[in-house]
Formats: C-alpha cells, structure tokens, sequence
C-alpha cells in the first residue's frame, strides 16, 4: 500500500502540469453524452479541453443565455409551451455543450440538446463529484479552481448514446435531428456547419464536417476497460500512467490503442485484397 500511495503523489503532481481528465460513464445520462460528442466531434468542433472556474450563480446564469440554453425571456430554450419547437418535445430541461460550469460556458455556437431532468442532471451531478471536488490524489480537481480538464467516455457505457458511438448510420455524429443551437442573430437553427466556418474542420473531416470514426483516440486503462477522448487534437500527449477521475477509483491510463487493436467502431478500414 506504501508503494501505490507514493504512485498516486507522483502521479497527481504530474497531473497538476497535464491537467485532470474525467471518464464520463453515459450509463445514467446517455442524451448527455450525445451532446457531449456532438459539440466535439461535430460540425462545430467545440473546445475539448475545458477549465472549471467554478463559476458563481449569476455568472451560470449569464452563460446559459450566452449559450442559448436560456431565452431572452428567461425560460428554458426546452419549455414545454414556448421553447424552441421541435426541439421542446425532446424533455423540459436544456443540456448545453460546453459546460456551463466552466470558462469555454456560454460561448457562441455551443450545442444545445433538449432532454429529461434526470439525464440533465445526472451528467452535472457526475462532474461534481466525480471530477470538481475530487481529491486531486484520486485524479480530480481536489475542489481547487481553475482546474482545466478533458473528457473521455467509458467504451463500454455509451451503447445508448449513438452519437458517441457512431450506431447512427456507421458515422459519428451525424446531427440526428435532435441538436440545436442559438444563431448571432438571436433565433435557433439546427447545429450544422456554417459556410463561415471551414477553417475549423481539420484535421480529415468526413464530408460531411464531422471528425472520423477511425481517427477518435482510445486508450487502455490499467483495469482492461477503455476509454475514448472526446477530442479532434490528434497532437495532444496523454502520458502513459496518467491518473483519471472515474465514478469509482481512480484509473491509470496504460497506453493509446492503435490501428486493428481498437474497438470495432474505431479501428480503420482496410482495403480488401485482390489477387490477379
């Protein structure tokens, strides 16, 4: 026990410089994890690296108009009787990506996903006690602000969340109906790629502006299962050893999967061969 308190210090000094990063287990708040996924691996390719301030009520407040989430009127965006239509016969209660609770919250452009209080907030009650006040020693934020953080998504969590896992036609994540967002203007309009927008799509996007299956990085975690990043940086260095907040103990990542050796969904197409 000595030797694996001595690894955790060395390891969470080592994550003060990487940052935290937090395995969502999508289980309890799968439409959650679809906006999650959308926002990142989508056509607005929103940011993936995220820092907790933590904001104060007011500022909360002011990014949820920011992001749409909240109308002018000051009800939900998903108000049964005068939300956003269609998209308010999805749930009473706006998810937005990013978090509301952190910096990148109430930007221009976030995505926005009507659905049932409980999956809303479930996915809010994960990241507080799972990630903000978190002992840093078990990969968190140990309740100490700012505290930036990336997320990942446990594989074996997210079969009800179609726009992680690609079981939407085989790419993911096509806008599959139910993603909106806030224009400049101040009306709504399915999250889409803006013509505007083009220079923000590499690195490879599918043509349809969404970030290619095969190109999602997953790693291996020292208990066998794996995680997928829900990132499109394909530079980012994720140090073999790097200890991440789950909803139980803390996991240590062992390396990046490559290649044939990633799930099904994620490993790449290779071209039959033929014999002359």
């Amino acid at each position: 026990m000595q030797i694996f308190s001595s690894l955790a210090v060395i390891l969470a000094l080592g994550q003060f410089t990487f940052g935290a990063m937090i395995v969502l287990d999508c289980t309890n708040f799968p439409e959650s994890c679809n906006n999650d996924c959308y926002g990142i691996y989508g056509p607005p390719r929103l940011p993936s690296s995220l820092t907790w301030d933590p904001p104060s009520s007011s500022v909360e407040r002011n990014r949820r108009r920011g992001s749409g989430c909240t109308m002018s009127n000051g009800l939900s965006a998903c108000n049964a009787n005068s939300g956003v239509s269609p998209y308010n016969n999805d749930g009473p209660t706006c998810d937005e990506y990013p978090y509301a609770s952190t910096s990148q919250g109430g930007m221009a452009g976030a995505t926005l996903r009507c659905m049932s209080r409980s999956d809303n907030s479930a996915e809010g009650g994960y990241l507080r006690g799972n990630l903000y006040r978190k002992p840093i020693a078990n990969g968190g934020c140990g309740n100490v602000a700012p505290c930036s953080f990336t997320v990942a998504v446990d594989m074996n969590t997210i079969g009800n969340s179609p726009l992680c896992s690609g079981a939407n036609s085989g790419t993911s994540p096509l806008n599959d109906g139910h993603e909106f967002k806030k224009l400049s203007g101040g009306g709504y309009a399915a999250a889409k790629r803006e013509l505007s927008d083009k220079d923000i799509y590499a690195p490879f996007p599918d043509g349809n502006g969404t970030f290619p299956m095969h190109l999602r990085r997953e790693f291996l975690m020292n208990d066998g299962t794996r995680i997928m990043l829900l990132t499109t940086d394909l530079d980012m260095v994720i140090p073999s050893g790097l200890m991440v907040a789950t909803s139980g103990d803390a996991k240590v990542v062992i390396r990046e999967l490559l290649g044939q050796e990633k799930s099904p969904a994620l490993r790449p197409l290779v071209a039959a061969s033929f014999v002359a």
